[in-house]
């Protein structure tokens, strides 16, 4: 297989579990293109997009935990992850086995298959297993809730890492079911919030810096996935308010564009259309691997066109080593997420609230953080060692 059919098949399976998401959305109204404005001065707002870039340079992660609960061995824990198939799954799914397994829990690890029918079997099998936890990887509460109130109702502990609970408005404003989430902080309190206004304020003050504020640019909007909401709204906020000379031209999307191969064409189109766009703004890493890397360089405008992505897999990192279409990530490290969602579900069960983990952004460009050790970005922390050592294992 090419490097771009694996890359295709790997963004596509990454990308299905989303589905589940589409029913219950809010959404976003008024006209496709509009100019953001916001901030007091161009200057002003300049240097403020610069600071926020400057602070994740180097990566902006906080302290990991500095004590832990004493793991209680023999916990019989699930851990549903959204698929296999796709490395933004299968990567905190593994990372949060191994550290189960390290402190003495019996692990098993369920392939959701990108299918919400499946995503609901593990959750039952879970329960039918008497498991004590179930960590779901990737997937939002609106895609199984009447599967995780019959685990709830079982007195199983529900943690989730990268995935919206049912009060979130945005998937419904329905009931909690999440005993907890990865922790970002008492700064952003929610993982939406960190969505919004860490991950893809990254993203716009990026966009910002290196155009000189002066960006045209055309954003792919996607109402149908909620997390993606999160990130498209938060970025649309970001440049309006940091960047008062911006043009923003948006490119409303849905599922179905990246999944039947349209957005290529759409994202040709757009910059036909816009002769003078300089960036082209994609949520997630996927819809880089599905059609606007593969945009960018047939419009023979690649070196004038700023490719920004998400969080930094493999086939994304080499695309932005070799210059071949994106051009940045908001680098998030999907194993260390894995270690996080273990140390969280341990404070869970001990009836102790969740701390934070510490996870950070990272800038990654052709000049930052290119990864070395892996073949995707997972931070530079050794927070192997330290989970072991608050934990009280492997020594």
């Amino acid at each position: 297989m090419t490097a771009t059919g694996w890359a295709r098949r790997a963004g596509l399976a990454l990308i299905v579990p989303a589905v589940a998401v589409a029913a219950g959305c809010g959404s976003s109204s008024g006209p496709n293109e509009a100019t953001a404005g916001g901030g007091s001065s161009s200057t002003g707002s300049l240097a403020a997009a610069k600071a926020f870039v400057d602070q994740a340079i180097n990566g902006n992660d906080r302290p990991l935990p500095t004590s832990s609960p004493k793991p209680q061995p023999g916990k019989k824990v699930w851990v549903l992850s959204c698929s296999q198939a796709a490395e933004g799954c299968q990567l905190p799914a593994a990372g949060a086995a191994e550290a189960g397994k390290m402190i003495g829990w019996k692990m098993t690890v369920f392939d959701g298959k990108g299918d919400p029918a499946t995503y609901a079997k593990g959750v039952r099998s879970a329960v039918a297993a008497e498991a004590d936890g179930i960590i779901l990887v990737s997937i939002d509460c609106a895609a199984i809730k009447a599967p995780l109130d019959e685990a709830r109702q079982a007195g199983i502990k529900v943690f989730g890492f990268n995935g919206i609970d049912c009060n979130d408005p945005l998937g419904g404003g329905g009931k909690k079911l999440f005993d907890g989430q990865v922790d970002y902080g008492k700064k952003f309190g929610s993982f939406t919030e960190a969505v919004e206004n860490r991950y893809a304020r990254l993203i716009a003050d990026y966009t910002i810096w290196k155009t000189n504020g002066k960006a045209n640019i055309i954003a792919i909007t996607e109402d149908d996935i909620v997390v993606v909401h999160h990130i498209d709204r938060g970025y649309l906020r970001w440049i309006a308010r940091d960047c008062p000379d911006c043009k923003v031209t948006k490119l409303p999307i849905a599922l179905s564009d990246l999944l039947q191969g349209h957005l290529q064409s759409k994202i040709q189109t757009a910059l036909v259309k816009n002769p003078t766009a300089n960036v082209v703004f994609a949520p997630y890493d996927s819809a880089v691997t599905l059609g606007a890397a593969a945009a960018v360089q047939a419009s023979g405008r690649d070196k004038q066109i700023l490719l920004t992505g998400g969080e930094g897999l493999t086939p994304n990192i080499e695309m932005i080593r070799k210059g071949q279409g994106q051009d940045f990530a908001a680098g998030a490290p999907p194993r260390r997420a894995g270690f996080a969602t273990v140390d969280g579900l341990n404070r869970i069960f001990h009836g102790q609230p969740t701390v934070d983990a510490g996870i950070g952004q990272a800038v990654i460009d052709k000049d930052h953080n290119l990864p070395t050790k892996t073949s995707y970005y997972d931070g530079k922390s050794d927070y192997e060692a330290h989970f072991k050592e608050i934990w009280g294992v492997g020594r």
